[in-house]
C-alpha cells in the first residue's frame, strides 16, 4: 500500500510539473506568437502570391536571391511552401530559385523571427536569419550550376504590387483584413504544430538525464539532432519549444539551433516534393546545403554563445506576467478554435 501510494504522488507531481512546463513555454512564447501573426498580415497585405510569381518567375541567377529575400519574411510553414514552389516551378523559375525558396522560406518567417528573438534574443536570432539566407543561397545556385533543364517559355503576367492606401475611410477595412489573415488563415494550419511543439517539448523537458553526461561530444549532439528533426513534420515556429527542451537537458544552443534549421526544412514532404519535381540530384544538394550548413553555424553558435542555457531562456527574462498570461489566454483561445471550429483550415 506504501508502494502504491508513493507511486501515485509520484505521477501526479510528474503531471503537474508537465502542466506547469507547457504553460510556462507558451507564456514565454505566446506574445511573440501573437505579435508576428499580425506583422505577418502586414506583409500579405503587402507581397500578393501573383507578386511572388512575378518576381521568382525568371530564368537566370538574380532569381535566387529574390527568392531568398522575398522567402524569409515570408509566414509560410513546410508544407504550405509546397504548392507554391510547384506554381513558381510552373511559371517559369528555374532550380535554383525554387530550391532557395523551400529552404528559405520554412526555416524562417517574421512570426518566428519575432519569436526567436523573444526567447534567444538578438545574436542568435541574426545567425539564424544568415544562415538561412547563406544555406539558401548556396543551394540555389549550385543547383543552377549542376542541374541542366530544359526552360520552357512561361508568360508571366504583368501583375503590380498591391497598393495600400492609409486613408481613414480604409484603415479599418486594413486592420480588419490584417486580423482575418493572421487568425483565420495563418493560424489555423499552424495551430496543432504550435500545440504540439510545446506539448513534446515540455515531456522532453520532464527527461531527468543531462545529454552531456551520456555525450559531451558536439559532433554527436549535432548529428542525434538531426537525426531527430529530419523525419519529423515540423513548422519554425513550433520548432522553438523543441528546441528549448532539447537544451533543458543539456543540449547546446547550437544543435538547438540545428533542430531549428533541419526540422522546418528536411521533412520527408518536402524532400518527396523536391525528387519528384527536380530528381536526384536536387535532393543531395538539397540535403547537402542543409546538413552542413546547419552544421557550420551551430559550432559558430557555440563558440560565440556556449553559456546559453535553458536557465538563462526560461527564468532571467523580464517579462510582464499579467501581459504574457493575457497573451497566452489569447493564443490558446485561438488554437483551440482553430483545432475545433476552423477543421478544414487547421488540415494540411
Amino acid at each position: 500500500m506504501l508502494k502504491r501510494d508513493i507511486m501515485e504522488n509520484i505521477i501526479i507531481n510528474l503531471i503537474i510539473e508537465y502542466i506547469n512546463n507547457v504553460w510556462n513555454m507558451l507564456s514565454e512564447l505566446s506574445l511573440y506568437i501573437l505579435s508576428g501573426l499580425f506583422i505577418a498580415g502586414i506583409i500579405n497585405e503587402i507581397l500578393s502570391g501573383d507578386f511572388i510569381r512575378k518576381h521568382l518567375g525568371g530564368n537566370n541567377s538574380s532569381s535566387v536571391f529574390k527568392s531568398v529575400l522575398i522567402g524569409i519574411p515570408l509566414p509560410v510553414c513546410s508544407c504550405s511552401v509546397i504548392p507554391i514552389g510547384v506554381s513558381l516551378k510552373k511559371s517559369g523559375a528555374n532550380i535554383g530559385s525554387v530550391l532557395a525558396f523551400l529552404i528559405a522560406t520554412p526555416v524562417t518567417g517574421i512570426d518566428s523571427i519575432i519569436v526567436t528573438y523573444g526567447v534567444f534574443g538578438p545574436v542568435f536570432t541574426a545567425i539564424r536569419v544568415v544562415s538561412s539566407v547563406i544555406i539558401s543561397i548556396v543551394a540555389g545556385l549550385l543547383g543552377n550550376k549542376f542541374i541542366k533543364e530544359n526552360h520552357e517559355e512561361h508568360k508571366v503576367r504583368n501583375i503590380k504590387r498591391r497598393k495600400i492606401k492609409f486613408k481613414r475611410k480604409n484603415i479599418f477595412e486594413l486592420l480588419k483584413r490584417i486580423y482575418d489573415y493572421a487568425v483565420n488563415d495563418l493560424l489555423p494550419p499552424l495551430a496543432k504544430p504550435i500545440l504540439y511543439g510545446v506539448l513534446l517539448g515540455a515531456f522532453i523537458s520532464l527527461i531527468p538525464i543531462n545529454i552531456n553526461t551520456y555525450v559531451n561530444n558536439l559532433l554527436i549532439q549535432y548529428i542525434l539532432v538531426l537525426l531527430l528533426a529530419t523525419p519529423l513534420y515540423i513548422c519554425s515556429i513550433s520548432s522553438i519549444p523543441v528546441a528549448i527542451s532539447l537544451m533543458s537537458i543539456g543540449f547546446s544552443p547550437g544543435a538547438a539551433l540545428i533542430f531549428m534549421t533541419s526540422g522546418p526544412a528536411t521533412n520527408i514532404v518536402t524532400i518527396t516534393t523536391i525528387y519528384k519535381l527536380f530528381g536526384k540530384k536536387s535532393i543531395i544538394i538539397y540535403l547537402s546545403c542543409v546538413i552542413l550548413g546547419s552544421f557550420l553555424f551551430a559550432l559558430l553558435v557555440d563558440l560565440l554563445m556556449g553559456d546559453l542555457s535553458y536557465t538563462h531562456i526560461m527564468h532571467d527574462k523580464k517579462t510582464d506576467d499579467l501581459l504574457s498570461t493575457l497573451a497566452t489566454i489569447i493564443l490558446l483561445i485561438y488554437i483551440f478554435r482553430s483545432i475545433f471550429i476552423n477543421k478544414n483550415k487547421a488540415n494540411y
